[in-house]
């Protein structure tokens, strides 16, 4: 395979060579076809799906065929995928060699600790020598980080497995801080003084709970209604950050890098700028903001080493 990369300002360009392993489907019982990651977006009147690695025209020939304004295609590093949120589901195909009828999918999903923390055993027919295997998880019931998705397939001889990395974290809502209080707390050491997140780390899980309440209750702009709207808006921001700027190679969520802590403190830029990379030049990324009590303008270098960008002025 031949990739090329043009710069049409310059018209310099790039060229990168390899070879592709083309799988062979004659020597298992049992063969997989590649996992596909997808998320569901329960905000929108119609949810959406968005495919985590792989280009939208593969769910053609899925249940999702007729919906194809429903599919929005998602680059993101091949190696370990990012999961954000509550709703996402895989798809994957079995190719079987010998005469079954039937094959046994057992899907696991393995934390950091190597302890299975979900499980879902789903027999399914097979058709023309091929198994369809689809499941959705609504709701994430395990905690934040790094975990392995495992599918074993039974059914004739030795099982076979095939198995994902991806990094989850959830979407930090009014209605599961509770279940995510740990995650919901550390953010805070932007906007906290140093006392009060001292004593919310060091709390009980229980006691966590009632400080972070505590901590909101203080700050609530109208505590005459049920909405606190500092704290939708701070944890708006924490989302955001997440999903923008994490870091798949250090595994930093997007709210501990530089950018997200300048954004969860300052909020949206008004303007954006990336100039021009010129030959042995970083890349650059100069955050504006123009508000009523304050003027200021952020400068941020992308380091490779690091694979984020970093905070180098702030004026």
């Amino acid at each position: 395979m031949l990739l090329e990369l043009v710069d049409l300002d310059t018209r310099k360009s790039l060229q990168w060579k390899s070879q592709i392993k083309l799988k062979t489907f004659r020597k298992a019982n049992f063969n997989f076809s590649d996992i596909v990651f997808y998320q569901i977006d329960t905000t929108n009147v119609t949810p959406r799906l968005t495919l985590l690695n792989v280009s939208p025209e593969f769910f053609q020939k899925t249940p999702y065929a007729h919906y194809p304004q429903l599919v929005t295609p998602s680059l993101v590093n091949q190696r370990k995928l990012y999961i954000i949120g509550c709703c996402f589901g895989i798809y994957h195909e079995v190719f079987v060699t010998v005469p079954l009828d039937s094959l046994l999918l057992t899907y696991e999903i393995i934390n950091s600790s190597n302890r299975v923390v979900y499980k879902r055993e789903i027999r399914k027919k097979v058709i023309e020598r091929l198994v369809v295997g689809e499941f959705k998880i609504n709701k994430i019931a395990f905690a934040p980080g790094e975990h392995l998705l495992r599918i074993t397939v039974s059914g004739h001889g030795k099982p076979c497995r095939i198995q994902k990395e991806f990094f989850f974290s959830p979407v930090l809502t009014v209605q599961n801080i509770d279940d995510y209080v740990d995650l919901a707390i550390r953010p805070l050491r932007y906007v906290a003084n140093s006392k009060e997140y001292r004593q919310m780390l060091e709390a009980s899980e229980k006691d966590k709970k009632v400080l972070l309440e505590a901590f909101w209750a203080k700050r609530d702009p109208t505590p005459q209604t049920p909405e606190n709207e500092l704290r939708e808006e701070f944890y708006r921001r924490v989302n955001f950050a997440n999903h923008h700027f994490f870091n798949p190679f250090s595994n930093r969520q997007g709210w501990e890098t530089d950018r997200g802590r300048i954004f969860i403190i300052y909020g949206p830029p008004d303007d954006v700028e990336r100039p021009p990379v010129k030959k042995r030049q970083p890349l650059y990324e100069i955050w504006t903001y123009q508000r009523e009590d304050f003027v200021r303008r952020v400068i941020f270098v992308f380091k490779p080493e690091w694979g984020e960008f970093q905070l180098v002025t702030m004026e």
